[in-house]
């Protein structure tokens, strides 16, 4: 096979192998693409256009396959684990590249709500692999749940530092983000580590210590990715559980139940193997028992304590089932301090709490925060208004000085010039009043 499409594309590929394969570094297959365009000297976009035509999808196009790309979709949809590692393996005669995708674990990583809707990155390991000769993207990166960096205990990145790249005009994160290499923006062309090569001599960028809990998350989520899933191995979670009732609840759902706190006929399903919990359930589960989520998942249960308070199996020290309130509003208040930049939604999501917590836990400290933010984003919204009507009334003076027509489109497009990320909305409001002044 790998002879018969080499035959028919007139071209082999590099025999990169993949870096971090059988770890939580492990390498995902938008990187490994990323240093095979590098090693031939293509654009990242060219490179996909070339191999595009081999892929066995004719009905998608190479524009498809670049969009795709270009967020987090090229490590975990099952096209590109039908269509892309099987090419790749053939023309650079690298096999086992199924591990750089999170289809290896079928759904569990790649339905609603697990695959991250950004590229994010962790600026310390990028480093670590740049001083090494092995920068590149991690597999887990790409799990929307992994906020932080369990090697590093530092937040991820999904913004360039020095152009901004990644952050959409209204200040939200932009669902794709180019890089020309592994930690290069595309934009750019600035190294997304702690140390800017244009800057030698400058001391290296700080990076915000996430949160014990995010980082407890991202070392879970890790031992997925450090041992995928086997084609003959099955999701075994109802085993642990069933032992977990046995051993600590005296075979007692009800009480099982009561202890997870959710409703009997939700833990039913989990128990008779029928319904397999979604990753965030999983994660807070394996924080619960103490167990690695790689042996929750595969029913291993020899790594469960033999009671609930005994031994953390294996895990870090500082794992817990779930932070006691003086820690919760301890980090709470770290973020209020050193993260104001932050909405209370963001700071939920880092610590793995729901907002409502925010403001049960710190609530004056939250209001004030809200109250800020809300008017800071009012005065840069007038702003924003008053610079698109000052290049609507510019507008009118042109065309009233040459004696020349205009429209309403005309004046739309005026607005968004000056301010492109108005809506229709306000950019319709902005020529209604503006029209108004003018003619008084």
């Amino acid at each position: 096979m790998q002879n018969q499409i080499a035959s028919r594309a007139g071209f082999t590929l590099a025999h990169l192998p993949l870096l971090g394969a059988g770890s939580s570094r492990t390498e995902s297959l938008a990187s490994y693409v990323l240093r095979l365009a590098h090693a031939h000297g293509y654009r990242p976009n060219d490179f996909i256009k070339l191999l595009a035509p081999l892929s066995g999808q004719a009905e998608r196009d190479a524009g498809q396959w670049i969009g795709q790309f270009l967020d987090t979709r090229f490590s975990d949809e099952a096209s590109v684990l039908a269509c892309w590692v099987p090419l790749l393996e053939q023309l650079t005669g690298v096999s086992g590249l199924a591990v750089a995708t999170l289809g290896t674990w079928g759904s569990l990583l790649t339905r609603r709500g697990s695959d991250a809707v950004v590229r994010q990155w962790c600026p310390h390991c990028l480093e670590d692999g740049h001083r090494s000769g092995g920068a590149h993207m991690h597999l887990l990166w790409s799990v929307g749940l992994v906020q932080a960096c369990p090697h590093h205990g530092t937040e991820l990145e999904s913004v360039c530092p020095h152009c901004g790249a990644g952050r959409t005009p209204s200040g939200r994160p932009a669902k794709r983000f180019a890089m020309h290499a592994p930690g290069v923006c595309a934009s750019c062309g600035g190294w997304l580590g702690t140390v800017d090569p244009r800057q030698p001599q400058a001391s290296p960028r700080e990076i915000p210590q996430a949160s014990n809990h995010a980082v407890c998350v991202a070392e879970q989520i890790g031992t997925l990715i450090a041992r995928p899933l086997g084609p003959e191995e099955s999701l075994r979670v109802h085993c642990t559980l069933n032992v977990a009732k046995d051993r600590y609840f005296g075979g007692s759902m009800v009480e099982l139940a009561r202890w997870i706190g959710l409703g009997k006929s939700t833990v039913h399903g989990w128990l008779s193997g029928e319904v397999v919990p979604e990753l965030r359930r999983l994660v807070e589960l394996a924080l619960k028992l103490r167990v690695p989520l790689g042996d929750l998942v595969r029913g291993c249960t020899d790594s469960l304590p033999l009671s609930l308070t005994s031994g953390s199996a294996g895990l870090k020290s500082y794992v817990r089932a779930e932070p006691r309130p003086d820690e919760k509003r301890a980090d709470l208040r770290q973020l209020f301090e050193t993260r104001p930049d932050l909405s209370i939604r963001e700071m939920a999501r880092l610590l793995g709490m729901n907002p409502r917590d925010v403001y049960y836990y710190e609530p004056e400290l939250a209001r004030a925060h809200s109250d800020a933010r809300r008017m800071e984003q009012s005065e840069a919204r007038e702003a924003v208004l008053d610079e698109a009507a000052q290049g609507v009334m510019t507008h009118l003076a042109r065309v009233e000085s040459v004696g020349e027509c205009t429209t309403v489109r005309d004046l739309r497009a005026a607005a968004a010039n000056e301010a492109p990320s108005l809506s229709y909305a306000d950019q319709q409001r902005v020529v209604t009043e503006v029209l108004k002044d003018w003619a008084a």
